[in-house]
């Protein structure tokens, strides 16, 4: 497990790094990555199974994750933030994390998804930028997937598929009746997080 010290001492490094690669500042560490960090970490490790994290921007909960899972797979659209997320897994030694510069659709029309073995889900502030689309491979990988980790953002806002996943409703609507344990992050923080195994 990632303690937040511990994420907080490297993310100074990691930060300085990101800041050469891109030219742009990076905040600090903040309540929105910490409620993802909490979940991830109140999950039991979990050594045989492979989280493909989509929207994986710098890599960071990619890293955290990968002290619980076997494996984590990071996919993001855009080419300079896989770089990044490379950049992280390197400052903090993670070998069992690759990254994929490509849309979820195409992922899963790759058949990536089978051949990287994936068993989890990890989606935080990306649901809503998800196409339809996208939507519809990300519910077949909910069916198959052991554990599921939803982060959102805390109130209505713009969404780029129909059924609207910016709320915490709309995304718990989507999580499976099977798992047995779900749980929320506190619903009156910033940046709620729905966590299911």
């Amino acid at each position: 497990m990632l303690t937040k010290s511990d994420l907080v001492s490297k993310y100074g490094k990691l930060r300085k790094r990101w800041e050469e690669v891109s030219g742009k500042n990076y905040q600090k560490v903040n309540k929105r990555l910490m409620n993802a960090v909490n979940a991830i970490n109140a999950i039991d490790d979990r050594p045989d199974d492979t989280l493909l994290d989509i929207g994986c921007n710098n890599g960071l909960l990619s890293v955290v994750a990968s002290y619980k899972f076997g494996s984590v797979v990071g996919i993001d659209t855009k080419k300079d933030v896989v770089q990044k997320a490379k950049i992280t897994a390197k400052v903090f030694g993670r070998s069992n994390c690759k990254f994929k510069a490509m849309k979820l659709s195409d992922y899963f029309a790759a058949g990536n998804h089978d051949g990287d073995g994936v068993t989890g889900v990890l989606a935080c502030q990306v649901l809503y930028h998800l196409h339809e689309d996208d939507v519809i491979c990300l519910l077949k990988l909910l069916e198959k997937s052991r554990v599921v980790i939803l982060g959102t953002r805390p109130n209505q806002g713009h969404s780029n598929n129909k059924r609207g996943l910016y709320t915490i409703q709309s995304v718990s609507d989507i999580i499976p009746t099977r798992f047995s344990t779900v749980r929320v992050t506190a619903k009156s923080t910033t940046w709620p997080v729905i966590y299911a195994y």
